[in-house]
């Protein structure tokens, strides 16, 4: 099947690839997640198209040996890796993965010393971190070069430093950005935040949030469409939602103190408030034209 694209192999009971492997010269996505026995990736040294490799929870995995592989694997896009499996920084070897754009680590609390090995990621448009403490090493500090990120999902982070929240205020660069998890009623919300031009889809879900300031910054963001705050503890939302000219989908489930919800923007197409008790309890929120034009418009996904 030398056309083949795609091979997902996830959860298989192998402990290696067959070198036959190596003649899908068109092979992009390999998926080889939850291979428990998986121990060996040597038979994929030739697979010069592949663009996703998904190694999550290759329990016996113990390092992509990228200086073995040589540099037949440069036009990857897309890792997703366990952290144990960045052995000693060989991944990164010899300028190994220069044109990677999506990174997605699912590291333990004693594995950030892969940090140490870790070349600036250049290229990078697309980083995911969760349940680990790498953010504390300064991933996202300069020495990193991640000038082009776009995409940046941070999630289960306790807690979140403010000078991680004050660097993410200066990446112009980025359209989408998830904080899912992260407890930011102990650092609050930068007022900087507004440098965030491009920003397009924000997600604050399950972050503790309260009233106060720590909400109305978000307001400044001007060119949002999509805002995610459900699972939070706010009793209400500033009047300034209403400056939010391109918004178009609101996520506000489960905020189960939330009494009412101000003006929305006219460019409203989605509002998911269900089992957020303080509102079904008060018919007359929130206002009826913005829910008209919720009714009228086609409904877009969040």
């Amino acid at each position: 099947m030398k056309n083949l694209k795609g091979l997902y192999l996830s959860e298989a009971a192998i402990k290696e690839l067959p070198s036959s492997i190596g003649h899908l010269q068109a092979l992009e996505n390999l998926d080889l997640s939850g291979c428990e026995d998986l121990e060996s990736l040597v038979s994929i040294c030739n697979l010069s198209s592949l663009q996703t490799l998904n190694v999550n929870n290759c329990q016996k995995l113990e390092g992509i040996l990228m200086l073995d592989l040589g540099g037949d694997l440069c036009s990857l896009r897309s890792l997703h890796v366990t952290c144990h499996v960045l052995k000693s920084g060989v991944i990164w070897s010899n300028g190994h993965f220069s044109s990677l754009k999506t990174l997605n680590p699912q590291c333990g609390q004693r594995e950030e010393e892969i940090l140490d090995h870790i070349s600036p990621l250049s290229s990078l448009v697309e980083l995911s971190v969760r349940n680990s403490s790498l953010m504390e090493r300064e991933i996202l500090s300069d020495s990193f070069r991640l000038s082009l990120l776009q995409v940046l999902s941070l999630r289960n982070l306790h807690p979140l430093k403010w000078g991680i929240l004050s660097y993410i205020s200066h990446q112009s660069s980025l359209v989408e950005l998830s904080l899912s998890k992260c407890n930011l009623m102990e650092v609050g919300i930068p007022h900087d935040i507004r440098n965030l031009s491009s920003l397009l889809s924000l997600s604050l879900s399950n972050c503790n949030l309260m009233e106060g300031e720590i909400l109305n910054h978000i307001w400044q963001l001007s060119s949002l469409e999509k805002l995610s705050l459900d699972r939070n503890h706010f009793s209400s939302l500033p009047a300034g939602i209403s400056q939010l000219s391109n918004l178009k989908g609101l996520k506000l489930s489960h905020c189960k103190n939330l009494l009412q919800i101000p003006e929305l923007p006219s460019s409203v197409q989605f509002l998911d408030a269900h089992w957020s008790d303080g509102i079904s309890s008060r018919p007359s929120v929130p206002p009826i034209r913005s829910l008209i034009n919720c009714f009228k418009s086609e409904l877009i996904p969040v």
